[in-house]
């Protein structure tokens, strides 16, 4: 949370930290024995409420993250566009 609490924008540290975020939300390496995921994910029962709103809030983060790369790329070419006239 720190990263996000400046005006500057995020840092490759801080997105970096909310990918990993995403992938743990997303269950990304639950199929992988040796991660310690795959032993945290056998405890969820799927069935509990709090499932939803995690994947929920998790949709959310991902269509952000996604927003704000976007909105970077988008930045970036126009600066490029700026620099070369």
């Amino acid at each position: 949370m720190d990263g996000l609490a400046g005006p500057q924008p995020p840092t490759h540290r801080t997105m970096r930290a909310f990918s990993e975020l995403l992938n743990l939300l997303m269950l990304e390496h639950v199929h992988e024995p040796w991660r310690i995921e795959a032993a945290r994910f056998a405890q969820i029962d799927p069935a509990s409420p709090v499932v939803e709103e995690i994947c929920l809030l998790a949709d959310g983060l991902e269509e952000a993250l996604v927003s704000y790369r976007e909105a970077v790329a988008t930045e970036t070419l126009l600066d490029t566009g700026r620099a070369a006239a």
